[in-house]
């Protein structure tokens, strides 16, 4: 009786080892196997530039094109003659400027105090934008002109010249952000401070 218990015993242990050796193969061959060589699956990527990369600044506006901002101009100069009633030349240099994008460019030449061109001036205020402006009174985009002289009418009175109607003509050959050129012409023009009318001629700079 004895025998046959232990034999009992270890039948049953058998039985479990086998049971066992079964479940662990079946795992097994149920478990994946990855190809050789193959690499782990990549996660997605994050949307957008890597940790620690820079940005690309962004790109500069094109050369010539207007900023968005008043540009501000400092130098320049004009060259101003008067012929008919007066037979005058000068060169005045830019005081004041100002390019206003969509709107305006106010500019202001004057000569240099304390000598013969101290009262010489010219000033425009003509829309921001290349063309050809007939002035015209008060009509909206007319440009603004005026001509100051003190080498002709009566000694401590400067005359200036401005037209009243269509007498001037304005070319403005270059408005961008490197500044503004041009050119004037106006015929008859009068001042209550000299006594015959002038033609008047100029060519102009003005840049930041």
């Amino acid at each position: 009786m004895i025998l046959c218990h232990t034999r009992s015993r270890q039948t049953s242990s058998a039985l479990r080892m086998a049971l066992l050796l079964m479940l662990l193969t079946a795992c097994s061959a149920a478990a994946p196997r990855a190809s050789p060589g193959a690499s782990a699956t990549a996660l997605p990527s994050a949307v957008g530039p890597p940790l620690g990369s820079t940005l690309a600044p962004p790109s500069a506006p094109p050369v010539g094109e207007l900023p968005g901002s008043p540009l501000t101009l400092t130098r320049g100069t004009a060259q101003v003659t008067l012929t008919g009633g007066a037979s005058e030349t000068f060169e005045v240099t830019l005081t004041s400027g100002v390019l206003i994008p969509g709107t305006d460019v106010i500019l202001v030449w004057s000569g240099s105090p304390g000598d013969e061109s101290g009262n010489d001036g010219l000033r425009i205020q003509a829309p921001s934008q290349m063309g050809v402006y007939p002035s015209a009174g008060d009509d909206f985009g007319a440009p603004q002109i005026s001509v100051t002289t003190g080498r002709i009418g009566t000694a401590g009175v400067p005359p200036q010249f401005a037209p009243i109607g269509d007498e001037c003509t304005l070319t403005l050959t270059k408005v961008d952000a490197a500044g503004v050129a041009g050119s004037l012409e106006c015929h008859g023009l009068t001042s209550t401070g000299y006594d015959q009318p002038v033609d008047v001629q100029a060519r102009f700079t003005a840049t930041p």
